[in-house]
């Protein structure tokens, strides 16, 4: 899923921002799944062509997707024919903090890259 707004548009640094993004990008009935397991504590800023992107199901209007042809047509595999998002796409990659915006974390980014999900704004 890719996201058109950026987390401020969700509430980042409020109570309400995991509900807000959840609600928006997967649906409320994907609630369980993702919500106080920081699976969204990484924006990647990536950029695409817009004629790639298209509507996410269930009415989110600002929720895109990529078709899984389309994304290992344009994204490099590795060895074992895993797709990654291309690097040089990438405009910005931040850690957000799942705390209040007066107080910081000294804790490190998870050592793997698969123990979080991501959310996707595109340029």
């Amino acid at each position: 899923y890719f996201s058109m707004l950026s987390p401020a548009s969700y509430g980042l640094g409020t109570k309400s921002y995991e509900s807000n993004i959840i609600r928006h990008c997967f649906g409320i009935e994907r609630s369980e799944e993702y919500k106080g397991r920081h699976r969204l504590d990484c924006c990647i800023v990536y950029g695409c062509d817009p004629y790639i992107l298209q509507q996410a199901s269930g009415g989110r209007k600002n929720s895109k997707v990529v078709s899984k042809m389309t994304f290992e047509s344009l994204s490099l595999p590795d060895i074992d024919a895993h797709h990654y998002l291309r690097p040089d796409r990438i405009f910005g990659i931040f850690y957000l903090i799942d705390q209040p915006s007066s107080s910081f974390s000294s804790s490190p980014l998870p050592s793997s890259p698969s123990s979080f999900s991501t959310s996707i704004c595109i340029l």
